[in-house]
């Protein structure tokens, strides 16, 4: 009598593979995400940048404040809502989710100002 073989099958580790394909590529995603919406919001201050730093081109109020925005793809999205108040002149994002607010103290105050409605959704509070 001869001698019977018996193959047993190996686990076959393509589908972990894949797996780890698909997580690398998700993360690369969330990576240019942020990437992209951070380079936007730095391309968005820098053509307000010269006329900030000339102080002569805003007479006005200057309100330092901190916003609870999750990462500084958000601060777009701040500066958008709060240069719409009326009164307000120019809105620079500063990092970290600060934020310098120049406006005229004869149509708004710093009250109005934190009691935007974005700020129902990102808390704020002055520095």
């Amino acid at each position: 009598m001869g001698e019977q073989v018996i193959e047993i099958p190996v686990a076959n580790n393509q589908g972990s593979n894949l797996l780890g394909k698909i997580l690398l590529s998700v993360f690369m995603i969330i990576g240019l995400f942020m990437l992209i919406f951070t380079v936007k919001t730095v391309l968005a201050n820098s053509s307000a940048t010269d006329a900030i730093s000339n102080p002569q081109e805003y007479s006005g109020s200057k309100l330092t404040i901190k916003v609870d925005i999750p990462c500084s793809g958000h601060a777009s999205l701040i500066i958008y809502e709060v240069k719409k108040l009326s009164g307000v002149n120019e809105v620079k994002f500063k990092g970290s989710g600060v934020f310098d607010v120049y406006y005229d103290s004869s149509k708004t105050s710093k009250e109005e100002i934190l009691s935007a409605g974005i700020f129902n959704e990102y808390p704020a509070r002055a520095q």
